[in-house]
């Protein structure tokens, strides 16, 4: 059995999750505190698997090492330019599509507030009055950090708005974004694009493109807890 440790709202753990639903892999999700994640990862960052004993770290190094181990139905393609092409966009969606998350959470006021009680809704009781004032500064910083979090509103919503349009004309009739099918990808820009659609005006970029939010329902219904 396949524990994942992880905080339930980070896009980087919904990746692992909706990739152990498309492989029909049985897992259970152990919510670890923010404060905690040292005690599983060297990087103190999660999400972290064990897997009868082996435990792996990093979301990417994760999902690679769950389809060399369980290899059907593969999320990565075996064709060498199609595998180049998925891992781009995979990490595209880790180091770009990311921060435009953050940004829109954290760099918005409006939004900052209700995300940060997302993130503290598994922590001890006692604790979230600590954390609930750090969270949003910790999180925004990160994204002014890496660049999109100092961007003017304005800005942060039209660089969402040219991604999202770029995935649009990217898909036009495909299905997913690689002709061979369904890959990791997907899950990886999904996330990213969920976590944005979480925020009402990200929610109504997304809807204005109808390849993206088919795409998005595609990809739900394949990594999604159906039973």
């Amino acid at each position: 059995m396949i524990t994942i440790y992880q905080f339930e709202i980070s896009p980087f753990c919904d990746k692992v999750r909706r990739a152990c639903y498309y492989k029909n892999l049985p897992f259970i999700a152990q919510e670890v505190s923010l404060l905690g994640a040292g005690k599983f990862s060297s990087a103190k960052k999660l999400p972290v698997i064990d897997d009868n004993g082996q435990r792996i770290q990093d979301s990417t190094q994760i999902i690679k090492y769950l389809d060399q181990k369980y290899p059907h139905p593969r999320l990565f393609p075996s064709d060498p330019k199609e595998l180049a092409f998925c891992n781009l966009l995979e990490d595209w969606a880790d180091e770009s599509l990311y921060y435009y998350d953050i940004a829109l959470h954290f760099s918005f006021p409006e939004n900052a507030k209700r995300r940060a009680e997302q993130l503290l809704k598994h922590e001890r009781p006692w604790m979230r009055p600590l954390l609930r004032p750090l969270v949003p500064v910790l999180l925004r910083k990160q994204g002014e950090s890496q660049g999109a979090g100092r961007r003017p509103r304005d800005v942060i919503l039209a660089d969402i708005e040219r991604h999202i349009a770029n995935i649009e004309i990217f898909l036009g009739n495909q299905e997913f974004l690689l002709k061979s099918g369904m890959s990791a990808a997907d899950i990886s820009v999904f996330v990213e694009l969920d976590a944005i659609n979480a925020a009402e005006l990200g929610a109504e970029i997304i809807a204005r493109y109808g390849a993206v939010s088919s795409w998005m329902s595609r990809v739900q219904s394949l990594t999604n807890d159906c039973t």
